[in-house]
């Protein structure tokens, strides 16, 4: 878990690595980069929902009576 003394000291080193002008043009970007990855997601799930697994766990065991059915045919 990170602490509040972890968040100030990574806020330190990066404002030492990047300078106080860039940050703001960082964060923007950032925050830019957030979006376009949220959007991207909601709309792969809008796409294509998910299939449930219930039906595919109920039917797992049944393999071996499958397979003897098939191999009686």
């Amino acid at each position: 878990m990170i602490g509040s003394q972890d968040l100030v000291v990574g806020l330190v080193i990066v404002l030492v690595l990047f300078g106080a002008k860039k940050l703001p043009e960082l964060a923007g970007s950032l925050g830019k980069s957030m979006k376009e990855f949220k959007k991207g997601v909601s709309e792969a799930t809008e796409e294509e929902p998910a299939k449930p697994l219930t039906s595919d766990l109920r039917h797992a065991g049944n393999g071996s009576r499958n397979a003897r059915k098939i191999a009686r045919t």
